[in-house]
């Protein structure tokens, strides 16, 4: 998913657009966290928590984005 916006945002001239499409990937990346720490917590031995930090880190790489580009 983020290779697909940093195309997209790469291809866009107008900045309130990349802005946009980075505060999406914040969105997902904020879902997926919230997600995961759910299947965490119902199922404590599936290993998911091991991609909760890595999610989050995306988030905020993602966030940086967004407000450099509004």
């Amino acid at each position: 998913m983020y290779k697909i916006v940093a195309k997209l945002a790469r291809s866009e001239e107008d900045m309130e657009r990349v802005a946009a499409l980075w505060g999406m990937m914040v969105h997902f990346c904020d879902e997926a966290a919230q997600r995961i720490c759910k299947l965490s917590s119902e199922h404590p031995h599936c290993s998911a928590s091991q991609y909760f930090d890595r999610i989050c880190d995306m988030g905020k790489k993602c966030q940086r984005l967004e407000m450099m580009h509004s």
